[in-house]
């Protein structure tokens, strides 16, 4: 393995390891859109958008159902785990 390999090899890694994380908590917040999904039981749980410009400029936000928030998450998921298989296949190739 050369200098390239290897440290591509610790930044592959390092993508994955954050997109692990970050998968981890969208698992914990659609959990919560799914308790909240059963108008039976009590929602303990609002859920928002939040927008904001990238140089601090104006903010808002909106309140959106707990199924339109389980949606998105599980569209998010969904995109992470194949970020994370892309990534997989090219540390094989290394």
């Amino acid at each position: 393995m050369t200098n390239k390999q290897l440290e591509r090899g610790v930044e592959l890694k390092s993508l994955k390891d954050d997109l692990w994380r970050k998968k981890e908590h969208l698992e914990k917040m659609k959990a919560l859109c799914f308790e909240n999904m059963d108008i039976a039981k009590k929602i303990t749980h609002i859920f928002t958008i939040k927008s904001m410009q990238n140089d601090g400029g104006d903010s808002d936000v909106i309140e959106v159902s707990a199924r339109a928030a389980y949606r998105g998450i599980c569209s998010d998921i969904e995109t992470i785990e194949k970020e994370i298989d892309k990534l997989n296949k090219e540390f094989s190739n290394l």
